[in-house]
């Protein structure tokens, strides 16, 4: 909850002290480094707002309230901390240790109380007792409350029940396939641990299955689980197959921007063919995608599926709503630290403007992360100043540009021999590279320096340099220390890219060559 109240008259009023009220357990440092405002900023409600939603999302308080006073000009929080976690027991349990439950559980200790928390670590608990066959476990909880302090202790109060075990699974009505290849297929198996959800999902692998051999009608009709005694159950599975189906025609309606034959290129589906659920859904993908190809972003693929059982075939006819062309409003970056936002959107092949094509889109995703020091882009879209347009937010997540690398070894030739390396994939934020090499040794020296600029003047050309400085011993017939090798060098490189794929690299070499008596 965000409540924010102001007082009139405030414009343009410079803030002469900053109060917190309410804090208990959070330290006034620590709120201090979440807000922008500072003591003899003006009174921007702007920045007000966002300071409190930023203090919101800490998960430290239930509520913040912002209040001005126009005469003093003194900006109060008022805080609404939530408990804080001060100890967490678990009792009752025996079958999973209290650390491995306290490791599991969102609710920690030292972070602040909510029941959301609470209610995810109860669900957290049952979960690590199912998974050992205990269905009938009771997860209690007790919070005690130091009301002067803030401070919470939390019980967890287990009764784990019985554990239940599978002592046998009968099937019935598998008539194309044998026990043991539906058996196969699922989790829950004999002399192992009973566990509901597991079997639910097994049910649903089965019919997957069935549906991929061409059985679109199969149904498990019955599904009973039987008490045998305290610690045992019995699984029984009914199956009824139904007939096997081969796809008879595959037509198209309410396509316009795209042929039949355009379409049918990308269908996985094929006539003649075994029917299979799993290409019918990658083919209403397929579809969905080639049209995203074109800025229709809101098609709509619906299957209509006609069965004739006389003649065990299916005709599938392919239901398209195209929708309108999206296009691109505009194009934010968010997330970046060190990195600046011109290297990233040059990257991206869409353009404000153009019409969104999930094909470049993915390109440009690839080439950003073929930076070299991108963790994770995640691409968002949000409603455009019209109907048919979009704002594209790349959410990044920078990993770490730099990297340093050694080794030495000893041989009773060349004696110790290492190599020290540093590089840098993204110097200044401008995605520059540097690289830096010193090897050493009694037999070889090296020095090399590497840098270059991905886009030379903003421009889809690279340009690199390198110089290095290079002495070995060299050896000759029977004489392993014959002569000195000096070799001193510069490397200038140009690359421009012709297209978002091929590009060509021009290099440039100049090198002295001395060879000196040993």
């Amino acid at each position: 909850t965000l409540l924010v109240f102001f007082s009139t008259k405030i414009f343009a009023q410079k803030i002469s002290e900053i109060v917190f009220q309410g804090l208990i357990n959070v330290k006034p440092s620590e709120i201090k480094s979440k807000i922008k405002t500072k003591k003899g900023d003006y009174f921007v409600s702007e920045n007000i707002s966002e300071d409190t939603k930023e203090l919101l999302s800490t998960e430290y308080f239930d509520n913040v309230e912002v209040e001005f006073d126009t005469s003093t000009r003194k900006l109060v929080f008022k805080f609404y901390e939530r408990p804080l976690v001060k100890k967490i027991e678990v009792r009752g349990n025996k079958k999973v240790s209290t650390g491995k439950i306290k490791e599991e559980i969102p609710l920690k200790e030292k972070e602040y109380f909510t029941k959301l928390k609470l209610e995810e670590s109860k669900a957290k608990i049952f979960d690590l007792y199912d998974e050992k066959g205990y269905v009938y476990t009771t997860v209690d909880t007790e919070e005690i409350l130091n009301s002067e302090k803030n401070q919470v202790n939390v019980i967890f109060l287990i009764n784990e029940g019985r554990k239940i075990v599978v002592d046998k699974i009968e099937l019935q009505g598998n008539k194309n396939f044998s026990k043991r290849k539906i058996l196969s297929l699922i989790e829950t198996k004999k002399k192992k641990p009973f566990r509901e959800t597991k079997l639910n999902s097994d049910i649903q692998k089965i019919v997957q299955f069935y549906k991929d051999e061409g059985f679109y009608d199969i149904e498990i009709s019955t599904l009973q689980v039987v008490q045998i005694d305290n610690e045992k159950v019995k699984i029984l599975i009914d199956i009824n197959e139904g007939v096997k189906y081969k796809i008879d025609k595959i037509e198209f309606k309410g396509n316009e921007v795209y042929s039949e034959k355009e379409i049918v290129k990308v269908v996985t589906l094929k006539k003649g063919k075994t029917f299979k659920q799993s290409e019918l859904e990658l083919s209403i993908q397929a579809i969905s995608e080639l049209y995203a190809e074109k800025g229709y972003l809101q098609v709509k693929v619906d299957p209509e599926i006609v069965k004739d059982i006389k003649s065990t075939t299916i005709s599938v006819v392919f239901k398209i709503e195209e929708g309108q062309q999206i296009y691109v409003d505009n194009i934010y970056v968010e997330g970046l630290q060190s990195t600046k936002e011109f290297v990233i959107k040059r990257e991206i092949l869409l353009k404000e403007g153009d019409i969104v094509n999930s094909k470049k889109l993915r390109r440009s995703v690839e080439k950003i992360y073929n930076l070299g020091f991108i963790d994770e882009v995640n691409v968002d879209f949000q409603p455009g100043s019209t109907p048919t347009s979009v704002d594209l937010i790349f959410n990044i997540k920078e990993g770490r540009p730099g990297m340093l690398s050694a080794g030495a070894g000893y041989s009773t030739v060349d004696q110790l021999v290492g190599n020290l390396q540093v590089s840098h994939l993204n110097l200044f934020g401008r995605a520059q590279r540097l690289n830096l090499l010193w090897e050493f040794g009694q037999r070889r020296k090296n020095y090399e320096i590497s840098w270059t600029e991905p886009w030379f003047l903003q421009k889809p050309v690279s340009l690199g340099v390198s110089i290095y400085d290079l002495t070995r011993i060299r050896e000759y017939s029977t004489e392993p220390n014959a002569y000195n090798e000096e070799r001193q060098g510069l490397e200038l490189r140009v690359g421009p890219r012709l297209s978002d794929v091929f590009s060509l690299l021009f290099s440039y070499s100049y090198e002295n060559v001395i060879i000196l008596n040993s």
